[in-house]
């Protein structure tokens, strides 16, 4: 009856330790088991923001192509890369693509050439935001039109600058 009675209570430390022992593993081990989650999560978290960003550069470049503004993105390099329907009509070129790399140049009076290019080659030294008058010569009509120029530099997703966005203003 010892025997039964000191085995009952052997049994019940067991219990007792085992419980005890599994409530400290589980409280030292949630925080990795929370982390084990959320890296399991990240992969879909990670398709999920490249759907937003996707969605949002979509929406970006249909508001840049439709923008009633001319509107342009320069690389570092100083070459047009882009230009909208609106930037075309105004520059009167027949096809955009003509204007693109440093064709653009055809646009800007020869007078002026020299001072945009030297413009773009400080820009490339030290982007930034820019804003100033710039003339542009019809490519059929020939008129010289004054604008006022908004350039703002973007970055890459490694920060790093990697061209600038610009809209014109047509000044009466």
């Amino acid at each position: 009856m010892k025997w039964e009675v000191a085995s009952d209570i052997f049994k019940a430390l067991l219990i007792l330790a085992a419980t005890w022992v599994a409530r400290y593993f589980a409280k030292v081990f949630l925080p990795f088991t929370k982390a084990i989650r959320k890296i399991a999560k990240v992969s879909d978290r990670v398709d999920e923001l490249e759907n937003k960003v996707f969605i949002l550069d979509s929406k970006l470049a249909a508001g840049f192509h439709t923008a009633v503004d001319p509107v342009f993105i320069v690389d570092l390099k100083g070459d047009l890369i882009y230009a909208n329907p609106a930037w075309q009509d105004f520059t009167e070129f027949s096809n955009v693509k003509d204007a693109y790399g440093k064709g653009y140049l055809r646009a800007i009076p020869p007078d002026d050439r020299d001072s945009i290019e030297e413009q773009s080659e400080r820009l490339l030294l030290h982007p930034g935001s820019i804003e100033m008058n710039v003339r542009f010569l019809t490519i059929r009509t020939k008129i010289i039109v004054n604008t006022l120029c908004r350039s703002e530099p973007f970055k890459n997703k490694e920060g790093i600058v990697v061209g600038t966005l610009g809209r014109l203003k047509i000044l009466k």
